[in-house]
């Protein structure tokens, strides 16, 4: 197993082949507190292979539940559907490439946070959620969350 599909199966619920291409099993492994850290770190080509294996659901949701803004404005700004992918994650599926990559973006986003404080007991998701909130000077006035869903914004 390469690196990359250690990290993601360590971070996120990752497809993986059983009994030739079209069938899949999901290998699932919970976020753990160290996580998004390992995401911000990982190399470029480690989280494209995150991203083409598709973050499974119900991590998703726990990545977005994280990040606690009021009445789903995360779903909204990171254009993914709430009740997609809720019905994704009753069945223990995995989201497509476009729904895993902004929710893997918001994830780096969180360990960079984590990495940058140096402290893994703060709570970067929380601290996140308020920054975004709030209009920021350097972004010219703009709301974070209002970048948030383009990967540039990101």
């Amino acid at each position: 197993m390469s690196r990359a599909q250690g990290l993601g199966h360590s971070i996120l619920r990752c497809r993986t082949s059983v009994n030739g291409p079209n069938n899949s099993a999901i290998n699932t492994m919970p976020l753990s507190p160290t996580s998004y850290r390992q995401v911000f770190e990982a190399t470029p080509m480690e989280r494209i292979s995150m991203i083409r294996a598709g973050v499974g659901a119900r991590d998703a949701i726990r990545i977005l539940t994280d990040v606690a803004l009021p009445n789903g404005q995360i779903f909204e700004a990171l254009g993914v559907s709430k009740s997609s992918i809720s019905r994704k994650a009753a069945s223990d599926q995995v989201l497509s490439r476009s729904e895993s990559e902004p929710i893997l973006g918001l994830a780096k986003l969180i360990g960079q946070v984590e990495s940058m404080t140096g402290d893994a007991e703060a709570d970067a998701p929380a601290w996140l959620a308020t920054w975004m909130a709030e209009p920021v000077p350097a972004l010219g006035g703009e709301r974070p969350i209002n970048m948030i869903g383009t990967m540039e914004g990101q």
